[in-house]
Formats: structure tokens, C-alpha cells, sequence
């Protein structure tokens, strides 16, 4: 009988982002596949490790690929040869790795899985690596998540409106001039008395309609009637 120390240590989060898609690995731990039983060669066992055996693709826009790397090594004392390998749930592959490959002793090999989902919603599977001299098979479990984008929608862009207005001059000797602006709820001082001609309100709405009128103050501080009104609408957005 031979026992055998394994020297698997967790492998932390990775995290991968590419370009737009926001592709993200997520890949934890190895696994040890222990020597057969019964081999008739004393001192001789066959076994692997594969890293890692635990791999989240996360989300995964439709139809595009997601691969990740995964090494398998020998670390028994005798040749390991590949006899089959299955895979089991939608969407997940491999390649590169062949049956009838054989590892010696020590030797390792790396390879890719990966994930093509063709619908959206959560998938799972395994992938599996036979041999004759194992006891079980050597297996990788696998997930992710098929999206239709991974990009959120852009936030739209505010726009700011504003209504520009003039005069003429009074005929009647003044000081200044008073905005005054109905948002809905009446005509209401909008400005401080405005020596100029001109006046801009940057405070209106999208969507909204107001109307305006003009004022002219003397030097005592007594207003005019109001001018005709104006009306303008806001347009959306």
C-alpha cells in the first residue's frame, strides 16, 4: 500500500475583463484523481492532478466563446494515457486535448474549456478525462451564464434648456425692467430689475410651457403694466 501527500492549493478568484463584454473567470481549487486499485505491478500507480477543477465563466454574451486554460499532470509513476474525454451540459467544450495522448511520469499538459452559450439563462456541466489507469475519471466542473449584452444601456444625457428674451426700449424715463414668467400658476417676478434689454431663463423645464411679460420701473421704484405676453413651449427632451 503507498499513500501519498497531495500538494493541491486553492487558486484565489481570477478576474478577467475583456473589452466590452466584461468577461469574467471565476476559478478555484484542483483536483487530485487517486491511483488505481489492483495494479499487479507493485510500487506502480497511476494518478493526475488537474488545475484547476472548478472554473465560472460568469456572464457570457450569446454565440461569442469564453475559453480557460487546464492543466493535467501525472503524478503517479507510471504512463497515463488518455482514452476518452466527455463532456456533459450546453454550451461547454474543449480542445486541443486528444485521446491517445499519453503523459509520463511528471509531465503535464495544458489545454482549454470552453463555454459558447446559445441561450440565456445559467448552465452547468463537467468535463471528464478517462483513462484506463485510473480509478475515476479526472473532472472539471464547469458553469456561466448566457446574457444577451453585458454592457448596460448608456445613461442618457441631460439637456438643459433655456429661453432667451428682449425688449424695446420704454418711452418713459426707467431705471430698469422686471421679468415676470407663468409656469402654470400665474405670472410671478422672475428677475431683479434688469437695466438692460435682454434676459435668459436657464430654469425651465423639458415638456413644460411658460409664458412671459415685461414690466418697465422708474427711478421710484413704480412698474408699468405688463407687456404683451409671450409663450413658448420646451421641447422634450
Amino acid at each position: 500500500m503507498f499513500s501519498r501527500l497531495s500538494n493541491c492549493q486553492s487558486i484565489g478568484n481570477i478576474a478577467v475583463a475583456a473589452s466590452l463584454l466584461a468577461i469574467v473567470f471565476v476559478v478555484v481549487g484542483c483536483a487530485t484523481v487517486t491511483p488505481k486499485s489492483g495494479s499487479t505491478q507493485t510500487g506502480a500507480f497511476g494518478a493526475v492532478q488537474v488545475t484547476p477543477s472548478v472554473i465560472g465563466f460568469g456572464n457570457q454574451v450569446l454565440q461569442s466563446t469564453a475559453t480557460q486554460n487546464v492543466t493535467i499532470q501525472n503524478t503517479g509513476n507510471i504512463n497515463i494515457t488518455v482514452s476518452g474525454i466527455t463532456v456533459v451540459g450546453a454550451g461547454f467544450g474543449y480542445s486541443t486535448l486528444s485521446p491517445g495522448s499519453t503523459l509520463t511520469p511528471k509531465q503535464s499538459v495544458t489545454f482549454q474549456v470552453w463555454f459558447r452559450p446559445q441561450i440565456s439563462g445559467s448552465a452547468s456541466g463537467q468535463v471528464s478525462i478517462l483513462s484506463s489507469n485510473l480509478t475515476t475519471p479526472a473532472s472539471i466542473s464547469v458553469s456561466g451564464m448566457g446574457v444577451t449584452s453585458t454592457s448596460p444601456s448608456p445613461t442618457p444625457t441631460p439637456v438643459q434648456h433655456s429661453v432667451s428674451l428682449s425688449w424695446g426700449t420704454s418711452s418713459s424715463s426707467v431705471v430698469g425692467y422686471h421679468v415676470y414668467r407663468d409656469g402654470g400658476t400665474g405670472l410671478s417676478p422672475l428677475s431683479p430689475v434688469l437695466p438692460g434689454l435682454t434676459y435668459t431663463d436657464s430654469t425651465v423645464v423639458s415638456g413644460g410651457t411658460y409664458h412671459y411679460a415685461v414690466t418697465a420701473v422708474d427711478s421710484a421704484g413704480a412698474e408699468s403694466p405688463f407687456s404683451n405676453q409671450v409663450t413658448t413651449v420646451i421641447p422634450t427632451p
